[in-house]
């Protein structure tokens, strides 16, 4: 009898863990963020040096304008609420980048003579002033390749 008891409260408090957690009136982890848009300068070797535009949203999603020119992947998110300069950037999706372009060891056999899309993720934290490293993974023929991405923040003209 004992153990039924024990299971029942088990289940009793999984089941109101489950209920509070799915809350549809909730607060959203950035629900309280007005969106950004930030420029950056990126440099590095996941591909040419450039300048991105990232937006932010009310969803901690960001979307990033000139990033696959940069090899970078054009979607992403904040993991936390609070300024986009504040916060770890995590990016993740495809970028189209050209064998001589891709920046991996195999050359990019995958595509050896067109363009073609390779998934990527990068992440990493704010260093300093909005200052990011970004380490970015990229399956290859070979295995995982790493890339590095430096994003600087270009100030805003008044």
């Amino acid at each position: 009898m004992r153990k039924n008891v024990l299971g029942a409260l088990a289940l009793a408090s999984t089941t109101w863990i489950l209920i509070a957690s799915s809350n549809p009136n909730a607060p959203k982890p950035c629900q309280d963020n007005p969106p950004e848009v930030r420029t950056f300068r990126v440099t590095g070797s996941c591909g040419v040096e450039g300048f991105v535009e990232i937006r932010s949203s009310l969803t901690c999603s960001l979307t990033l304008d000139g990033g696959d020119a940069l090899g970078l992947p054009p979607t992403g998110s904040q993991p936390f609420a609070g300024s986009m300069l504040a916060n770890p950037l995590r990016l993740d999706g495809f970028v189209s980048l050209a064998p001589s372009d891709a920046g991996l060891a195999d050359g990019g056999e995958f595509c050896a003579d067109h363009a073609c899309d390779y998934h990527r993720s990068c992440s990493g934290p704010f260093v300093d002033a909005g200052y990011f490293e970004l380490i970015c993974e990229t399956p290859a023929l070979g295995g995982i390749e790493h890339c590095e991405a430096h994003l600087a923040p270009v100030p805003r003209t008044p």
